[in-house]
């Protein structure tokens, strides 16, 4: 149970930390985009190094060394376009991070519970050995009872937190694509 009780606390971190992530990746983008597409009509290189510097929003990160190749004049868009690309992935991976080890969690919460149902049984079937045919119900109870306990207390933390998995990884998956579709249009 001790280690059950971890886990959870463990996967609730994780959800808080998921979700401060997601919160600041929804942040609205429309101004600053605007601002970047503006700058690259003008060929203001400067002016997009200025509004990637003011901005710390997940979404701009990836084009501020993107931006620099631009300032220094000597890389096509092509090039521009992969090192974006690049740090997109990169920026995708951070704002996910925390889902592989929840995910982690979510699987081996129920086992953790299952493992405590096979110590109960062992308890159980222990003292049923020890004591014979005189064994009481309320001997091989406590095992049992410990069984019990333990899947419940096993599925009842893991699912909650599988449904919550999932939710956190749509939202990260549609944050996705809206950073892809605002890529794009960018290049446009």
């Amino acid at each position: 149970m001790i280690v059950i009780g971890a886990a959870s606390i463990a996967a609730g971190t994780l959800v808080i930390l998921q979700w401060l992530r997601l919160l600041e990746a929804s942040e609205e983008t429309s101004k600053p985009m605007a601002e970047i597409a503006q700058a690259i009509q003008k060929r203001d290189w400067a002016g997009l190094i200025q509004v990637t510097e003011q901005n710390e929003h997940p979404f701009l990160r990836p084009w501020k060394p993107g931006f620099r190749l631009l300032t220094e004049g000597q890389s096509a868009l092509r090039d521009v376009e992969e090192v974006v690309s690049i740090e997109g992935i990169r920026m995708l991976a951070e704002l996910e991070s925390a889902l592989k080890p929840l995910g982690a969690l979510i699987g081996v919460l129920p086992m953790l519970g299952f493992l405590g149902t096979i110590f109960g049984l062992i308890v159980s079937f222990e003292a049923w050995e020890r004591m014979g045919a005189q064994v009481s119900i309320s001997q091989l109870a406590a095992g049992m009872y410990q069984a019990m306990i333990t899947t419940a207390a096993g599925l009842i933390t893991a699912i909650p937190y599988l449904l919550v998995y999932h939710y956190l990884a749509a939202r990260a998956q549609a944050l996705a694509i809206r950073f892809s579709k605002e890529t794009t249009e960018v290049f446009r």
